[in-house]
């Protein structure tokens, strides 16, 4: 596949991932074009996932918050491709043991993917996850005065 093929790629799962607008059935064929049966998704605030556990955290974030992924940067180097985007949405459901709070969030978020077959094979994820707590009232704010 060449570079321009995978970020034309790439932007096109976020479009659809944008599509799902609560979805749970659109989330689950999302998942299926989207990640490699054999995916290991990294992540420093969930640990390392599976195929089926990556699937069950997206249920998650979608019924907590139906997110909308606005894409700032895509890199492309060979296998790899880098994701720079902002999701949104209004925490409207259970999240992480945290009771909807109807709080809007934007949270910045980076994806490192290896591709393999057209499929995402291996995922690094990070994002502003202290900023999402932040923004729930899970956590204090800013700790820093202007």
């Amino acid at each position: 596949m060449l570079e321009k093929e995978k970020k034309e790629l790439h932007y096109q799962w976020f479009e659809e991932f944008n599509a799902i607008k609560g979805d749970l059935s659109k989330l689950n064929a999302w998942a299926d074009k989207t990640f490699a049966p054999g995916i290991t998704f990294h992540s420093p605030s969930y640990g390392d996932m599976n195929f089926e556990q990556v699937k069950q955290f997206y249920t998650g974030l979608v019924s907590a918050f139906n997110p909308i992924v606005t894409v700032k940067h895509i890199i492309i180097e060979g296998d790899m491709v880098v994701a720079h985007f902002n999701w949104s949405g209004t925490h409207q459901g259970m999240f992480m043991d945290i009771p909807a709070t109807g709080k809007k969030v934007d949270v910045g978020m980076v994806l490192i993917v290896k591709m393999s077959g057209g499929k995402s094979e291996e995922v690094w994820s990070y994002q502003d996850a202290i900023g999402l707590m932040r923004q729930i009232g899970a956590i204090p704010g800013p700790f820093l005065t202007k």
